[in-house]
Protein backbone atom coordinates (compact mmCIF):
# COMPACT_ATOMS: atom_id res chain seq x y z
CA UNK A 1 0.00 0.00 0.00
CA UNK A 2 2.64 2.45 1.08
CA UNK A 3 4.57 1.50 -2.57
CA UNK A 4 1.48 2.82 -4.44
CA UNK A 5 1.33 5.75 -2.60
CA UNK A 6 4.61 6.33 -2.93
CA UNK A 7 4.58 5.70 -6.77
CA UNK A 8 1.37 8.27 -7.02
CA UNK A 9 3.19 10.75 -5.04
CA UNK A 10 6.20 10.58 -7.50
CA UNK A 11 3.61 10.31 -10.94
CA UNK A 12 2.08 13.58 -9.38
CA UNK A 13 5.52 15.51 -9.08
CA UNK A 14 6.54 14.44 -12.38
CA UNK A 15 3.57 15.78 -13.89
CA UNK A 16 4.04 19.33 -12.45
CA UNK A 17 7.54 19.39 -12.95
CA UNK A 18 7.04 18.43 -16.65
CA UNK A 19 3.88 20.85 -16.28
CA UNK A 20 6.18 24.12 -15.44
CA UNK A 21 8.55 23.12 -17.70
CA UNK A 22 6.16 23.33 -20.72
CA UNK A 23 4.65 26.81 -19.63
CA UNK A 24 8.05 28.16 -19.36
CA UNK A 25 9.10 26.93 -22.84
CA UNK A 26 6.19 28.51 -24.10
CA UNK A 27 6.35 31.34 -22.51
CA UNK A 28 9.80 31.91 -23.62
CA UNK A 29 9.04 31.39 -26.75
CA UNK A 30 5.97 34.10 -26.74
CA UNK A 31 3.77 31.23 -28.39
CA UNK A 32 0.52 30.27 -26.96
CA UNK A 33 -2.78 32.33 -25.40
CA UNK A 34 -1.48 36.10 -26.18
CA UNK A 35 1.22 35.09 -24.09
CA UNK A 36 2.18 37.88 -22.17
CA UNK A 37 5.03 39.85 -23.99
CA UNK A 38 4.74 37.15 -26.94
CA UNK A 39 1.52 39.16 -27.42
CA UNK A 40 1.91 42.55 -26.21
CA UNK A 41 5.67 43.05 -28.09
CA UNK A 42 3.98 42.47 -31.86
CA UNK A 43 1.25 45.28 -30.57
CA UNK A 44 3.86 47.65 -29.41
CA UNK A 45 2.89 51.23 -30.06
CA UNK A 46 -0.56 49.98 -31.82
CA UNK A 47 -4.09 50.19 -30.39
CA UNK A 48 -5.09 46.67 -29.52
CA UNK A 49 -8.46 47.02 -30.20
CA UNK A 50 -8.11 48.40 -33.73
CA UNK A 51 -5.41 45.94 -34.10
CA UNK A 52 -8.27 43.22 -33.08
CA UNK A 53 -10.67 44.97 -35.65
CA UNK A 54 -8.00 44.50 -38.24
CA UNK A 55 -6.94 41.17 -37.74
CA UNK A 56 -10.64 40.18 -37.92
CA UNK A 57 -11.69 41.99 -41.28
CA UNK A 58 -8.83 39.89 -42.63
CA UNK A 59 -10.07 36.51 -41.79
CA UNK A 60 -7.67 36.21 -38.74
CA UNK A 61 -10.02 35.58 -36.05
CA UNK A 62 -7.78 34.02 -33.46
CA UNK A 63 -5.20 36.20 -34.40
CA UNK A 64 -8.06 39.34 -33.21
CA UNK A 65 -9.20 37.08 -30.18
CA UNK A 66 -5.86 37.65 -28.53
CA UNK A 67 -5.35 40.92 -29.16
CA UNK A 68 -9.22 41.44 -27.79
CA UNK A 69 -7.61 39.67 -24.56
CA UNK A 70 -4.57 42.09 -24.64
CA UNK A 71 -6.91 45.28 -25.21
CA UNK A 72 -9.11 43.83 -22.53
CA UNK A 73 -6.01 43.38 -19.98
CA UNK A 74 -4.89 47.27 -21.11
CA UNK A 75 -8.22 48.99 -20.68
CA UNK A 76 -8.54 47.12 -17.14
CA UNK A 77 -5.07 47.98 -16.20
CA UNK A 78 -5.32 51.39 -17.36
CA UNK A 79 -8.36 51.61 -14.85
CA UNK A 80 -6.46 50.15 -11.80
CA UNK A 81 -8.47 47.30 -11.58
CA UNK A 82 -5.30 44.89 -12.09
CA UNK A 83 -1.99 44.98 -12.16
CA UNK A 84 -0.26 43.28 -15.53
CA UNK A 85 2.32 40.61 -15.20
CA UNK A 86 3.56 38.10 -18.07
CA UNK A 87 3.43 35.53 -15.86
CA UNK A 88 -0.61 35.78 -14.76
CA UNK A 89 -3.27 33.83 -16.33
CA UNK A 90 -6.85 35.11 -17.10
CA UNK A 91 -7.49 32.87 -13.64
CA UNK A 92 -5.39 35.66 -11.80
CA UNK A 93 -6.91 38.27 -13.44
CA UNK A 94 -10.29 37.10 -12.85
CA UNK A 95 -9.71 36.56 -8.62
CA UNK A 96 -7.94 40.33 -8.99
CA UNK A 97 -11.14 41.34 -9.97
CA UNK A 98 -13.38 39.72 -7.58
CA UNK A 99 -11.79 41.80 -4.73
CA UNK A 100 -12.59 45.16 -7.00
CA UNK A 101 -16.24 45.49 -5.99
CA UNK A 102 -16.59 47.97 -9.02
CA UNK A 103 -15.06 45.70 -11.41
CA UNK A 104 -17.04 43.90 -14.23
CA UNK A 105 -16.43 40.45 -13.04
CA UNK A 106 -19.45 38.93 -14.09
CA UNK A 107 -18.79 39.93 -17.87
CA UNK A 108 -15.13 38.91 -17.52
CA UNK A 109 -15.82 35.86 -16.25
CA UNK A 110 -18.03 35.08 -19.50
CA UNK A 111 -15.29 36.53 -21.74
CA UNK A 112 -12.73 34.49 -20.14
CA UNK A 113 -14.49 31.57 -20.79
CA UNK A 114 -14.95 31.91 -23.88
CA UNK A 115 -11.81 33.21 -24.33
CA UNK A 116 -10.08 29.75 -22.40
CA UNK A 117 -11.57 27.86 -25.12
CA UNK A 118 -9.65 29.62 -28.17
CA UNK A 119 -6.84 29.95 -26.36
CA UNK A 120 -6.13 26.64 -24.77
CA UNK A 121 -8.64 24.22 -26.22
CA UNK A 122 -9.71 24.45 -30.02
CA UNK A 123 -6.73 26.90 -31.02
CA UNK A 124 -8.55 28.73 -33.15
CA UNK A 125 -11.11 31.14 -33.54
CA UNK A 126 -13.99 31.50 -35.71
CA UNK A 127 -16.03 34.64 -36.81
CA UNK A 128 -19.66 33.98 -34.37
CA UNK A 129 -16.80 33.04 -31.32
CA UNK A 130 -14.94 36.33 -32.11
CA UNK A 131 -18.56 38.54 -32.02
CA UNK A 132 -19.09 36.95 -28.54
CA UNK A 133 -16.06 37.80 -27.26
CA UNK A 134 -15.70 41.41 -28.68
CA UNK A 135 -19.04 41.99 -27.73
CA UNK A 136 -18.00 41.14 -24.39
CA UNK A 137 -14.67 42.43 -24.50
CA UNK A 138 -16.36 46.16 -25.30
CA UNK A 139 -19.02 45.41 -22.23
CA UNK A 140 -16.42 44.94 -20.06
CA UNK A 141 -14.27 48.26 -21.34
CA UNK A 142 -17.55 50.30 -20.92
CA UNK A 143 -17.89 49.91 -17.69
CA UNK A 144 -17.69 52.16 -15.35
CA UNK A 145 -18.40 50.73 -11.95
Amino acid sequence: MAWWIGVGLVLILTLVVLGRAARQYFLARGAGPASGEGMRSGLRGRDAWLVAQELAASGDFTGAAHALYVALLASLAKRDLLRLHPSKTIGDYLRELRRRPAAPTQTMLEFARTYELVAYGLRTCDADRYDRLRALAARVIEHRG
